[in-house]
């Protein structure tokens, strides 16, 4: 398989960290290995949510796992603020035009692509990095749960951080402790459902 020209990378700073996320296997032979890296001046935290019972939603939402019901809350995913004196560690994933567009439309709900300072970034890169930071409107809507008391976190997105940056070693999974705020929300026990022909994004 040819390998893709590499337009840029995206830094990936929660369960894309993990060395087996299923998205790396998405363009087998075609990119090279992700780049484990740090980002000067930012930290990760979890005040980010969706409407889980919007009807805009209907093609990705979560259902509660012990009545099989979805729940009208807000569901917490996380997102990057800046903190300076934090480093954030991630890994930079190589990306072409068509990856691109495909994480764009993945984190659209949600999020904004911005570019990265080059010296915010601890290691050298042939090409620009990019991530995605919340939209206010995904900030505002976390507070609004939280004020309701309606705003959770799903556990097995919180322990699959965890399990990502484990994977990586115990100096991996101790800097995403020093760079992570923890749930302003408590966590529930929720499962992703994905309509027909959603292909995972």
């Amino acid at each position: 398989m040819k390998a893709r020209e590499v337009l840029g990378y995206v830094f990936g700073y929660g369960t894309l960290a993990d060395p087996n996320d299923w998205l790396l296997s998405r363009y087998p032979g075609e990119f090279a290995d992700p780049t484990y890296i740090f980002i000067d001046g930012y930290r990760r935290h979890w005040d980010v949510a969706a409407e889980n019972a919007a009807p805009d939603h209907d093609n990705k939402y979560h259902v509660d796992i012990s009545t099989g019901e979805r729940p009208d809350i807000y569901v917490a995913a996380l997102g990057l603020e800046l903190q300076e004196g934090c480093k954030c560690n991630g890994v930079a994933l190589p990306v072409d035009g068509e990856r691109l567009r495909w994480f764009d439309q993945r984190e659209a709900m949600l999020y904004d692509r911005m570019v990265i300072k080059t010296e915010r970034i601890s290691e050298p890169l042939d090409g620009t990095l990019w991530t995605y930071f919340p939209k206010l409107e995904a900030l505002a809507a976390f507070e609004e749960g939280l004020r309701g008391e309606a705003a959770f976190a799903p556990r097995y997105y919180t322990e699959g951080v965890v399990a990502a940056f484990t994977a990586r070693g115990e100096q991996a999974l101790a800097a995403y402790l020093a760079s992570t705020r923890p749930p302003r929300c408590p966590v529930r026990d929720l499962e992703l459902f994905r309509a027909p022909g959603d292909a995972g994004i």
